[in-house]
């Protein structure tokens, strides 16, 4: 008759050394931008084509991250669609 055997207890303490570690660098992380947002509370001017606008920089560095994610999320798409047009053309 065979004796179930115990199930190692070495995966699931691996499992949760990982999951403190990524909870550790996250509170690491957080602290960061935390203590960088405040650091850049300095007011800066922000040139537009038709006025000025004066902000905090880090709401201009934020601004600047949108707008470059924006840009390059759009960007690829909009060059896919030319291609495509270009190949119905061809096509025609």
């Amino acid at each position: 008759m065979e004796h179930p055997t115990q199930p190692s207890p070495e995966p699931e303490r691996r499992a949760e050394g990982r999951r403190w570690t990524i909870v550790a660098v996250l509170a690491l992380v957080v602290a960061y931008l935390i203590a960088f947002a405040v650091e850049n509370t300095t007011t800066v001017p922000i040139h537009w084509v038709f006025g000025t606008t004066r902000t905090s920089f880090i709401w201009a560095l934020f601004l600047s991250l949108a707008f470059g994610i924006v840009i390059g999320l759009l960007l690829p798409q909009l060059y896919r669609r030319r291609r495509r047009r270009r190949g119905q053309r061809a096509q025609d």
